[in-house]
């Protein structure tokens, strides 16, 4: 098995044992006379856009579950064998092969499970703010640290809660940034006080309608940006060398390797997709990379629903999306690299268009309002018990 362990070291290693499962988690979401939503979440790094559209193509054929309302992301364990090339490793295409099935499965199940019995929707905003931290930090020098700890410790919650309570529990990751655990909480103690914040949250959740279930994909436009390799070269190896100095040269290379493959590729033009899913008031956006949490932060200030979700991993990977202002500072997650190759501002052009999808979907569900208010008003009419 090859794992990825950040920063320890940017190679591939092998490692020994297991603590929790890997796994694909689905929940299926419907509302009589509206298509159905799907959910899935995976215990691996990233997903990448190949290996969603295999899954979804099936999931289509076998339960009629519209493409453009599945949403399969990742909570971004560093702890599972490599689903990406990257950081001079590769892709394990056994467990990729495995990874797909799973999603299927997962889906399948979880759609043949829906039955004829009603659901209901509950709904409360938890906080959990003593585990995670942001991994880029900024230091007195100028210079952006970048220390990051694998966040497997949510899919261990997600395993310990579906145990304890029963049903399905999913890990959505969101703009990145706070999802670490650089303040070292032992994972059993991280895993205690998620399932408790967790818990403290179910116990005050209420019921929330659900007037309407949709979801929009959109094909979004990017360039491979351009770069100076010599001013690359020096942000690296800077760093590196004062940072880092016992492992300093194999990274160096590692990012002179990525360069390499990236150099013909400069501004060339790519596809990747965004999504936007509404259930009631709650609505989720799904992001191909790694969304910077300011630019999170805006999405939400700016969206047109009274609680949205970014799912940063969604249906496709493309690297880190910073800011503006985080390129500017620097630090490893806006070096040129496989894992950050998007042009600056992708990541606000992103938002736009998440808005723009955003307020359709609130356009959409308001006309239907009015036109279910307006046929209501005519029945009434009809029976006499309304006077004008």
């Amino acid at each position: 098995m090859i794992q990825w362990s950040l920063p320890v070291a940017f190679l591939p290693k092998h490692v020994k044992g297991q603590e929790g499962e890997l796994r694909a988690v689905a929940i299926v979401i419907e509302k009589p006379l509206t298509p159905k939503l799907a959910i899935v979440v995976c215990d691996v790094i990233v997903v990448t856009r190949d290996d969603v559209d295999a899954a979804v193509s099936e999931i289509e054929r076998t339960t009629g579950i519209l493409p453009a309302n599945i949403l399969i992301s990742a909570t971004h364990t560093h702890h599972a064998p490599s689903t990406i090339v990257v950081h001079g490793y590769g892709r394990d295409e056994v467990f990729c092969e495995r990874l797909r099935e799973g999603i299927i499965r997962a889906v399948q199940q979880a759609d043949a499970n829906l039955g004829d019995n009603e659901s209901h929707f509950y709904f409360h905003q938890g906080e959990e703010n003593t585990i995670g931290g942001n991994s880029r930090l900024l230091l007195a020098d100028g210079t952006i640290c970048g220390d990051v700890r694998s966040p497997s410790f949510y899919g261990l919650t997600a395993q310990e809660l579906e145990a304890e309570l029963g049903g399905s529990v999913c890990f959505l990751p969101g703009a990145f940034g706070s999802t670490h655990n650089v303040t070292e909480v032992p994972p059993p103690e991280a895993v205690r006080r998620l399932k408790g914040a967790i818990t403290d949250a179910m116990g005050l959740a209420k019921l929330m309608p659900v007037d309407k279930l949709a979801s929009i994909q959109r094909s979004f436009t990017f360039k491979v940006r351009t770069f100076d390799d010599e001013v690359e070269d020096e942000k690296v190896s800077s760093y590196c060398r004062k940072r880092v100095p016992d492992g300093a040269d194999s990274t160096i290379n590692v990012f002179r390797n990525m360069r390499q493959v990236l150099a013909p590729q400069q501004g060339q033009t790519r596809q990747t997709t965004l999504q936007a899913m509404v259930m009631g008031e709650v609505a989720i956006v799904g992001v191909p990379g790694e969304l910077f949490t300011g630019l999170g932060v805006d999405l939400k200030e700016r969206s047109p629903f009274q609680h949205t979700y970014i799912v940063s991993l969604a249906n496709d990977w493309m690297g880190y999306l910073p800011d503006r202002e985080a390129h500017e500072l620097g630090g490893y997650q806006t070096w040129m690299g496989l894992h950050s190759y998007a042009e600056e501002g992708t990541g606000e052009r992103m938002v736009d268009e998440s808005i723009r999808m955003l307020r359709q979907l609130r356009a959409k569900i308001r006309s239907k309002q009015t036109e279910v208010e307006t046929k209501k008003r005519l029945e009434r009419y009809q029976y006499g018990e309304l006077f004008f």
